[in-house]
């Protein structure tokens, strides 16, 4: 005869399983225990949690709502539900509500202030977040990534010298604290302190504790620093080291192709820029570019055919017409290039740059 005894006993064997990575039998085995008592909210919060592990986002949501019926004050399920409704669910207000009802039940704690202020962050009011990462760091003052994620939120209200203490304040608890330094670099970067930045920046890439991808990022910061400095040959370097480490990111591709162009070596450039473009095809600047690179290689054709890819993806801007519309002119298509002037006519019609190109073409060739 099954007792009380044996649920908590099958309830802990579940945890076990679901530690070791095996989904199907914790959840048997959670099923097991809920048959003998299906009250126990301790197993109901476990096989909600089992749930959301196996992306069943609707019966953890389900349980959560029961383990939160039979326990309404039940801290971690509010936190629990919350989470899917953000990340998974995407729905920022619900998630905010458990979070706030988290909070009512026990401010003390920081996981509902941290995780309120990422819903308010995803919906934008960042003052809101701001407010709810002040209130974690009051709770933990000695939590380094309090400290990281305020300061990222400065950053993005553009509070520039508020996010620079907090990056400090996460630095001078962890030393070794990569994400901070590169955080902070960037954010030297907008305040124009270049050295401090490519300070940081070298930081990161020293440090063992960070991926390929993210030293690869960050040689990518440094190159547009040191290009930002006239410091071409640096610059070359750094775009150099990101191409290698990471050879598959676009960006990295493409912004050694425009320093390529800089240093007059368009050939190669375009290797780079035909690179970035197999990478994301959708990338605007790379054609851009490249098309700038083709005109001057004498490639008319191929950089019309770049601004044709230009205009495919933003047809309401000015200066591909404009660039096509010359390349037009000087193939002798004349037809072609009035079009352009046209529509940059119509986009900007109070730029008076393209009506003389216009008139004339009207008068002389498509009379």
């Amino acid at each position: 005869m099954t007792s009380e005894f044996d649920a908590h006993k099958y309830n802990d064997l579940g945890l076990d399983a679901l530690l070791e990575g095996n989904y199907e039998i914790a959840l048997q085995y959670f099923n097991q225990a809920l048959s003998i008592n299906p009250s126990l909210v301790g197993v109901i919060y476990n096989r909600a949690s089992l749930y959301a592990t196996m992306h069943s986002l609707d019966k953890a949501i389900a349980d959560y709502n029961l383990a939160i019926e039979l326990a309404p004050s039940y801290y971690e399920a509010y936190i629990n539900r919350g989470v899917i409704y953000l990340e998974q669910k995407q729905d920022a207000l619900a998630a905010i509500g458990d979070f706030t009802k988290a909070i009512e039940i026990d401010h003390t704690k920081i996981q509902a202030h941290f995780n309120r202020a990422n819903a308010y962050s995803f919906l934008g009011n960042y003052n809101a977040a701001i407010r709810d990462i002040s209130q974690a760091i009051k709770i933990e003052p000695d939590n380094k990534v309090t400290y990281l994620n305020r300061g990222y939120l400065f950053f993005r209200v553009r509070n520039y010298h508020a996010a620079v203490a907090d990056f400090s304040s996460a630095i001078k608890l962890d030393r070794n604290f990569s994400e901070a330094y590169f955080n902070r670099g960037d954010t030297y970067k907008e305040l124009g302190q270049t050295q401090a930045s490519l300070d940081d920046y070298a930081a990161v890439i020293e440090l063992d504790n960070v991926d390929i991808e993210s030293i690869a990022t960050t040689h990518a910061r440094r190159g547009e620093i040191l290009e930002s400095l006239g410091e071409l040959p640096a610059a070359f370097t750094s775009y150099d080291r990101a191409t290698e480490l990471y050879p598959n990111e676009h960006f990295f591709q493409h912004k050694r192709g425009a320093l390529l162009c800089q240093l007059g070596q368009l050939t190669e450039a375009l290797q780079h820029y035909d690179r970035a473009i197999e990478l994301d095809e959708g990338c605007i600047h790379c054609y851009a570019d490249r098309a700038w690179a083709r005109k001057n290689l004498d490639d008319i054709s191929g950089a019309i055919a770049d601004w044709s890819k230009v205009i495919e993806q933003s047809p309401d801007s000015l200066s591909p017409y404009v660039e096509r519309g010359k390349l037009y002119y000087q193939q002798n298509q004349y037809k072609a290039a009035k079009a352009d002037y046209k529509k940059a006519i119509t986009i900007s019609p109070e730029d008076p740059r393209f009506y003389p190109s216009f008139i004339t073409l009207s008068r002389r060739y498509l009379k």
